[in-house]
């Protein structure tokens, strides 16, 4: 199927795609139910059909499976009225698919090349840049550079991509995320709330290990406060010994900016070889001034 210019400027420019934080999501729930609500199985629920506030209203999967198909069809529609060329909207799906199947995988245009082909979609690279832009453009994909936290320099080689809403994910694959692709879905949704509170987002290098979130506001310098935050997010740090890896670039740094370890279970304690320790539902509902 090939959508040209013409026939999406017949498409109202209305479908922009607003997600809301979990903590608007859960507390929106609590005010509108009787009933006590599970924070772990609400969650659960944000990572799989994300966070469009229409779906809080919606409690059978049928009917968020048809909300979100309408909704995303027509943001997809709307995407490619901004492109000045035709687009081939089967091998633009076939993209967003693989982003959103490899949430926190670094990529690149030149290495999506193969990677597509492998799954029978051939692209050439300047298309897929084409199509990334377009996404971008369209409110589906956010793209966060990569700086080496020695040089202070970005690297020329393969960003990282995130889905503005969860919501795509499942509107590309229907389907409820398997335990094992939790990780990577909480990525995205810690990345969407940092950037709620920060200005800039960025993924940090140092040597062979990698930071999740390098944060920072342009007010933090020269004010007393601190020109960065780095985020991790770890299993839990007290129980896992293969978690080293994830903590080591953290213990690296010695800058003496604010350092937290976002922990994906409850952990024994509130700081762990001396970097604070925050599970991550309660970090997400936690208020921010």
């Amino acid at each position: 199927m090939t959508v040209n210019h013409d026939l999406g400027r017949k498409i109202a420019l209305s479908q922009a795609i607003q997600p809301i934080s979990f903590r608007e999501y859960f507390y929106t729930l609590a005010i509108n139910t009787s009933e006590s609500l599970d924070r772990e199985e609400m969650f659960n629920r944000y990572l799989c059909f994300g966070g469009l506030p229409k779906i809080i209203e919606l409690k059978d999967e049928d009917e968020i499976r048809e909300y979100v198909e309408n909704r995303y069809g027509a943001a997809l529609l709307e995407s490619i009225t901004l492109s000045k060329s035709r687009t081939d909207m089967q091998a633009y799906l076939n993209l967003l698919s693989y982003v959103a199947q490899n949430i926190s995988t670094v990529m690149s245009p030149g290495s999506l090349v193969g990677e597509l082909e492998k799954r029978g979609v051939g692209l050439a690279k300047n298309t897929i840049a084409k199509y990334l832009s377009l996404a971008r453009r369209g409110d589906l994909l956010c793209l966060v550079r990569r700086i080496d936290l020695k040089t202070n320099n970005f690297l020329t080689r393969g960003d990282k991509y995130y889905l503005k809403d969860l919501g795509l994910r499942y509107f590309l694959g229907r389907q409820i995320p398997k335990e094992e692709e939790h990780g990577a879905l909480v990525e995205n949704v810690v990345y969407l709330e940092l950037k709620r509170r920060y200005e800039k987002v960025l993924v940090g290098k140092i040597g062979r290990y990698m930071v999740d979130f390098v944060c920072s506001n342009k007010g933090d310098a020269g004010n007393g406060c601190a020109k960065r935050h780095y985020y991790q997010i770890v299993r839990n740090p007290f129980e896992l010994s293969e978690e080293n890896e994830r903590i080591a670039p953290l213990l690296i740094l010695r800058d003496n900016y604010p350092k937290t370890l976002l922990t994906l279970e409850k952990t024994e304690g509130d700081c762990f070889a001396g970097v604070k320790c925050e599970y991550i539902i309660d970090w997400l509902l936690k208020q921010v001034r």
